[in-house]
């Protein structure tokens, strides 16, 4: 289920809710069944005027890995921030050239293509900086 909604000039906040059912096998026979529920916060937004842009990325899991490894862990969190600024100056026609600073715990790259389990299976994933130069043609 997805809810959308601008929120302003420039920015638009996303909700999105997955809830699916796992069985794990954790012994020859023995069979585990689960629900996983995501809820995912998303906020987008724009500077025209600058050229820069803001993505915030919560994710909220209850599976991490079903309840059997980690009894007393029912909720977790994972979160994405990127600030992204255009650099004119260094426009390669007909490219576009930004500069970007991201601060990320979130396992996957893009979370909106990966199956629900992808990222609840992951227990202790790093929190990364990552910086560089995007160029888009």
């Amino acid at each position: 289920v997805r809810a959308s909604r601008p929120l302003g000039e420039g920015v638009l906040a996303t909700l999105d809710y997955v809830q699916s059912d796992a069985q794990w096998r954790r012994r020859a026979g023995h069979v585990t069944t689960e629900q996983v529920r995501d809820l995912t916060t998303t906020i987008r937004g724009a500077v025209p005027r600058w050229d820069t842009r803001v993505l915030v990325v919560y994710l909220v899991d209850s599976n991490r890995g079903s309840r059997e490894l980690v009894p007393d862990l029912h909720w977790a969190s994972r979160f994405d921030v990127e600030l992204s600024q255009a650099v004119p100056f260094l426009g390669v026609a007909p490219g576009h050239v930004d500069m970007v600073l991201a601060l990320r715990n979130l396992f996957h790259d893009d979370t909106f293509d990966a199956s629900v389990l992808d990222e609840s299976l992951v227990r202790h994933p790093p929190t990364r900086v990552v910086g560089g130069v995007s160029l888009r043609f």
